[in-house]
């Protein structure tokens, strides 16, 4: 089974992790907080370097009628810097609620610089549509308390 690196533990972040270690994925955990989980580490590019995958599940609050990007900005330069590090493929999906082109204006660039690697030659990147999924119908993993 793969690898999974959550990245951010919170609410959606920890249902995701957990979702998909019931589906029998090794998880990792990363948040800047402690948090009592399985697998769980500080160290971003740990979690990197041992996963095949990233879920970036990180808050996107809103302030003054406008999305906070700070959070998604500095974990993409985070991940940069780790994938600098990382010698094999790896995959960056986004869960966290962003508007549309964020991941490729802002994130991608800030990605590619930091890591001095390419999209598509040595990693890839998708984004969901997490305000869709809030529905706990509709994302199986959101649907069970943890």
């Amino acid at each position: 089974m793969s690898s999974i690196c959550i990245i951010g533990s919170g609410w959606v972040g920890t249902s995701t992790g957990k979702g998909f270690a019931e589906l029998g994925h090794n998880v990792i955990f990363y948040d800047i907080i402690d948090k009592a989980l399985k697998n769980f580490t500080n160290s971003l590019t740990y979690a990197i370097e041992n996963s095949d995958f990233s879920f970036i599940c990180v808050p996107t609050p809103t302030k003054n009628k406008c999305i906070d990007l700070s959070q998604i900005k500095e974990v993409s330069k985070n991940i940069g810097k780790s994938l600098a590090h990382h010698d094999r493929y790896h995959v960056i999906a986004v869960k966290s609620t962003v508007v549309p082109e964020t991941t490729e204006k802002i994130m991608l660039p800030i990605i590619e610089k930091y890591s001095k690697k390419k999209m598509l030659a040595n990693f890839m990147y998708s984004t969901f549509c997490i305000y869709i999924l809030f529905d706990r119908k509709l994302d199986p993993f959101l649907a069970k308390d943890y």
